[in-house]
C-alpha cells in the first residue's frame, strides 16, 4: 500500500510528493487455481500477482491470427509484437479458414498451426490457442463454415444437434496429420518448461458452445 502525504503550503507544490510504502494488510495467499488445481510448473497465481518462474510478472497479450497473415511474414510480425512489450500471442483457429470446402480440412501453408506455435516458442513468446469452435475476431459466421451456420440448430447452445455439427468435421476433430502435429507442438512446448527460464508454455483456451463465451 502507498500513502501520499498532502502538500502543506503553496511552495510545497514545487516539491516532489512523498510516498510511504506500507505493508499490505492482506497476507500473501495462493489460490487453488494454477497451484493445486490445473497446476503449472512455470506459471502460478497469488492473490496479488502472476508469477512466472517464481517471480512476479505482468503478462501482456496481443492478437495475431496466423491464418490471416502470409506465412513468410509471421516471424517479422511476431518480433514486432515482442519488441513492443508483448509477452503472449493469442491466436484463433478459424474453422472456416481451415475448411473452405465441406469435409476438406487443411493445415497447409499459412494454416500450419504447429509451425506457428514452434516459431512463437523460438522467439520467446507464450501462446494462447483459442480453438473455438465459435470465434470472435470479426470472422465471418464467427468462424463457422456456411454448412454449420445454415444448419437448423440453436447455435452456441447445448442443443445436441448443434454440438454434433460443431464437433464433427471441425479442425479439432478432423483426422488430419497436420492437426495431430499441431497438438504435438502445443504438448511439446508445454513440456519444455524445464529449468530454462526462457522456455515457453502453450495455454489453450476454448470458447465453448455457450452464448456469450469468447
Amino acid at each position: 500500500m502507498t500513502s501520499v502525504l498532502p502538500q502543506s503550503s503553496p511552495s510545497a507544490a514545487r516539491e516532489p510528493l512523498l510516498a510511504i510504502h506500507e505493508p499490505l494488510r492482506e497476507p500473501l495467499t495462493r489460490p487453488a487455481m494454477s497451484n493445486t488445481v490445473d497446476r503449472h510448473e512455470r506459471i502460478a497465481l497469488t492473490n496479488r500477482y502472476v508469477e512466472i518462474v517464481g517471480r512476479p510478472a505482468i503478462p501482456v497479450s496481443g492478437e495475431l491470427h496466423y491464418s490471416r497473415v502470409p506465412r513468410e511474414e509471421w516471424e517479422e510480425r511476431l518480433r514486432l509484437l515482442r519488441s513492443g512489450g508483448i509477452t503472449i500471442v493469442a491466436t484463433y483457429v478459424f474453422w472456416n479458414h481451415h475448411e473452405v470446402e465441406p469435409g476438406g480440412v487443411s493445415f497447409d501453408g499459412r494454416l500450419d498451426l504447429a509451425a506457428f506455435v514452434r516459431l512463437c516458442e523460438g522467439i520467446g513468446l507464450d501462446v494462447v490457442v483459442r480453438i473455438g469452435p465459435w470465434c470472435h475476431g470479426e470472422a465471418r459466421n464467427g468462424g463457422f463454415p456456411d454448412r454449420v451456420q445454415d444448419a437448423p440448430v440453436a447455435h452456441r447452445t447445448d442443443d445436441p444437434a448443434y454440438l454434433a455439427s460443431s464437433t464433427n468435421g471441425s479442425p479439432r476433430s478432423a483426422p488430419s496429420s497436420r492437426r495431430s502435429a499441431a497438438r504435438r507442438a502445443t504438448s511439446s512446448a508445454s513440456r519444455s518448461r524445464t529449468s530454462s527460464t526462457t522456455s515457453r508454455v502453450i495455454s489453450r483456451r476454448s470458447s465453448g458452445s455457450h452464448a456469450g463465451t469468447a
